[in-house]
């Protein structure tokens, strides 16, 4: 959800590198994430962090960048299985990748 994300945008200090951060609305009837991504398109430079098949297959679907983490929902070989443009095992990772 929207508020856990910004939270963890927060801890991590790495807010300043992005334009806008969309997660879910839990008062939202729909979490769909076409929409959600839809919401997040600024520009032609969007990435997808995400820790589930499904958001590597929508972010493809939109034509945005994916990073895969292999420490959330999904085990690294499911994630792997997508073909991320990156797959990171750490927050740490996920700011390296952000950053070169």
């Amino acid at each position: 959800p929207q508020h856990q994300l910004e939270i963890a945008i927060g801890h991590l200090k790495i807010a300043h590198y992005f334009d806008k951060i969309v997660g879910a609305d839990p008062k939202s009837i729909s979490n769909d994430k076409d929409y959600i991504l839809e919401q997040a398109k600024l520009a032609d430079s969007v990435v997808m962090v995400g820790d589930s098949p499904f958001d590597m297959q929508a972010a493809k679907r939109l034509g945005f960048d994916t990073i895969a983490v292999t420490y959330g929902f999904s085990s690294e070989q499911v994630m792997r299985a997508e073909n991320p443009d990156f797959v990171a095992s750490t927050s740490s990772e996920i700011q390296k990748i952000l950053i070169d």
